[in-house]
């Protein structure tokens, strides 16, 4: 072969695993329906706008997504508390616990 279509084929076989990556973050955040190319160009992180504590707490993180048990390891998720866009968490889960940060607003 030459090394140009070697070259071509990595690339591919790059995309593709990249693709495939994203594809199977979707399923462990999506309830029940399988993802897709079309889910996977149009995705965006679950975000809740729940009224939480500064700092969230475990009740309140629980409450907007699920134990971190039930979503599982590597789970990620945006707060914005109460809908306002004062403060944004963001949140992630070990499937142990959750953990958070706080988010600075650009100016």
């Amino acid at each position: 072969m030459s090394e140009g279509l070697n070259r071509d084929i990595v690339r591919i076989i790059t995309e593709l695993q990249r693709k495939v990556e994203r594809l199977e973050a979707i399923e462990r955040v999506t309830t029940g329906t399988p993802a897709d190319i079309a889910q996977l160009e149009t995705y965006q992180m679950p975000t809740s706008d729940a009224n939480v504590s500064d700092p969230p707490t475990d009740a309140e993180l629980d409450a907007a997504f699920g134990t971190p048990a039930a979503v599982g390891d590597g789970y990620i998720a945006f707060v914005d508390d109460n809908g306002t866009s004062a403060k944004v968490w963001l949140v992630t889960s070990d499937g142990g616990a959750w953990w958070y940060e706080e988010l600075t607003k650009a100016v």
